[in-house]
C-alpha cells in the first residue's frame, strides 16, 4: 500500500511516445487511474505486459502480477478490460488492508 518515489510511477500512455498526463505511485492511484484513463491506453498497456511488469518489480505484488498476468491479452470490449482490472485490484487492495497492522492503514 505504501507510495513509490516519482520516478518509478506507472505513466500511462494513448500509445508510444504519447503520455496521457496520468501517473500512479500506488496501488490505490493506479485503481483511481484506470477508472479515468481512456480505455485505448489500458489496451495499449495490457498488450505490452505493462501492468503485471509494474506491479511485480516496482509494487513488489507478485500475487496480483500473477493474476493479471493470467488475463487474456486481446480483449473485444476494452471497457470490459478495465472492469476486470478493477475488481482484480478492489479486492487485492481489500486483502491487502485486512492483513495490514491497523497503526499503518
Amino acid at each position: 500500500m505504501r507510495r513509490v518515489p516519482a520516478d518509478k510511477e506507472f505513466k500511462f500512455f494513448h500509445m508510444f511516445a504519447s503520455p496521457t498526463g496520468i501517473a500512479a505511485g500506488s496501488l490505490q492511484e493506479f485503481y483511481e487511474s484506470l477508472k479515468k484513463v481512456s480505455a485505448e491506453s489500458i489496451d495499449f498497456h495490457m498488450k505490452r505486459g505493462d501492468f503485471e511488469r509494474w506491479i511485480a518489480n516496482v509494487i513488489g505484488d507478485l500475487e496480483l502480477a500473477a493474476r493479471i498476468g493470467n488475463l487474456p491479452r486481446e480483449w473485444e470490449n476494452k471497457e470490459d478490460l478495465r472492469r476486470t482490472l478493477l475488481t482484480l485490484l478492489e479486492e487485492r487492495i481489500k486483502e491487502l488492508k485486512k492483513n495490514m497492522p491497523e497503526n499503518m492503514i
